[in-house]
């Protein structure tokens, strides 16, 4: 039953996503699901947030707006600058109402796998995380990162939004609050980061 269920999503995303980007969504999934099954998580949210997290990424920046603005969808004025972002929120709408996903924390996760949030469930850890450093990422930090999520998540986290924070300070880009939030909340924690990691190769937006 379940395998029927993730090949009728994988059926959809095929028609509107390109194969880069459902390829990715692929190997997320895979990825959240092992993660899962690893720190004690529900791996089935997990490997459906993996697959939908992408769902609206067919959608132009123009499209995301009228997309949120129809449905009412809340963002901030800092999205205005950036729409490409909406894809988070907006694919957890989709995950609801193209793909009949009803479960708030598999949306959660969707809504947040680029961003972060304070306040971040275990199950929006694992899709940030993998997300960011899914086994397609060639970038060297995200072989670290992905490391690092089998024994401390919690790390694995943190050195995502670092490595998100490093790229957007390299090339002046805007940090969103939100990655503040869950950056600071995270750290608070008391866990340590180490000084080494270097500036990442990811692109704004690259398999977000």
């Amino acid at each position: 039953m379940d395998n029927a269920i993730f090949q009728n999503i994988i059926r959809k995303l095929s028609e509107t996503l390109s194969v880069q980007r459902l390829q990715h969504s692929l190997r997320v999934s895979e990825l959240a699901e092992a993660l899962a099954s690893h720190h004690r998580a529900d791996p089935f949210q997990a490997r459906i947030a993996g697959l939908l997290h992408d769902c609206a990424r067919f959608m132009g920046e123009k499209e995301l707006l009228d997309y949120c603005r129809e449905r009412k969808i809340a963002f901030d004025p800092n999205m205005e600058k950036i729409p490409g972002l909406l894809h988070g929120p907006v694919s957890a709408c989709m995950a609801q109402e193209v793909y009949g996903c009803s479960d708030p924390e598999v949306l959660s996760a969707i809504g947040c796998h680029t961003l972060g949030k304070s306040g971040m469930s275990l199950l929006d850890q694992i899709i940030l995380v993998s997300d960011y450093c899914e086994i397609g990422k060639k970038f060297s930090e995200a072989g670290h990162v992905r490391q690092t999520a089998w024994n401390d998540l919690t790390l694995a986290v943190i050195k995502t939004l670092k490595g998100k924070m490093i790229w957007l300070l390299t090339h002046d880009k805007q940090i969103h609050p939100d990655v503040l939030f869950a950056w600071n909340e995270h750290v608070i924690s008391g866990k340590p980061v180490s000084r080494g990691m270097g500036r990442s190769g990811r692109k704004e937006g690259e398999g977000s």
